[in-house]
């Protein structure tokens, strides 16, 4: 089961914790300009398009592979004039459309290196001459451990406890998350689970699969756009066509 398809509505409040970094953000707003045309690949929710309308970009199209996400995104953003397209990483097609492409927090859906050079090659050629392809991913090497953690939450009148628990097989982490929602208003609580499945990739992996793509330089850091370290907690790349 997962908050993607069973249920978009709590999305932004159980994985708000991922939302709270603006590192994304501001590579998104640093590496387009405002006239250019950007999709916003996995979209989800329509957060960082919703951060980018705030800062003067307008031509922006959302596309997501499950329809109740990009549901709650047309609320979200109903009073702008926006493209929705539900389609995934490796089966949308454009050609030279797109001055700019972000993916938040998906890349990893790619579950093996033929699907990851697969899905950027898609992005490669959805870009315009001179396109980039901003996106991020957890920062990964083979000794490193992935522990379990609780989170607590709260936005506007919900209240949202989290158990996280991580198993890693290989290079597939199985990403569990046991949520307890407590609507403080009506006095009711919800319990879910949501369960995702990535691949986990190191700085190099992604780096070759950009090559193979086609992508003619790229660029990486680490939280805060710093330079990046072994230590940082996820990576940050800029590629361009």
């Amino acid at each position: 089961m997962s908050c993607y398809d069973e249920f978009p509505e709590y999305y932004d409040l159980i994985y708000n914790r991922f939302q709270q970094s603006d590192t994304f953000l501001k590579l998104t707003q640093y590496s387009f300009n405002r006239d250019e045309r950007l999709l916003d690949l996995c979209c989800g929710t329509g957060e960082v398009t919703a951060h980018l309308l705030k800062k003067g970009f307008w031509n922006i199209t959302c596309m997501d592979a499950e329809l109740g996400m990009l549901s709650v995104a047309r609320k979200k953003l109903e009073k702008y004039d926006l493209e929705f397209t539900c389609a995934s990483m490796c089966e949308f097609s454009a050609d030279n459309e797109f001055d700019g492409i972000m993916v938040r927090q998906a890349i990893n859906y790619l579950l093996d290196e033929d699907r990851l050079v697969d899905g950027l090659r898609h992005m490669y050629l959805a870009l315009r001459p001179y396109g980039r392809l901003v996106f991020n991913a957890p920062n990964h090497w083979p000794e490193k451990e992935y522990k379990d953690r609780m989170h607590e939450c709260t936005q506007d009148n919900l209240q949202v406890i989290v158990h996280e628990t991580n198993t890693l097989d290989g290079k597939i982490l199985t990403h569990k998350q046991r949520c307890i929602i407590h609507d403080m208003e009506k006095e009711t609580i919800v319990r879910l689970t949501d369960e995702n499945t990535f691949a986990m990739y190191t700085r190099e992996e992604f780096s070759h699969a950009l090559d193979a793509a086609g992508f003619s330089k790229h660029h990486y850091y680490g939280a805060g756009l710093c330079h990046y370290t072994k230590e940082s907690p996820s990576m940050y790349f800029l590629a361009t066509k």
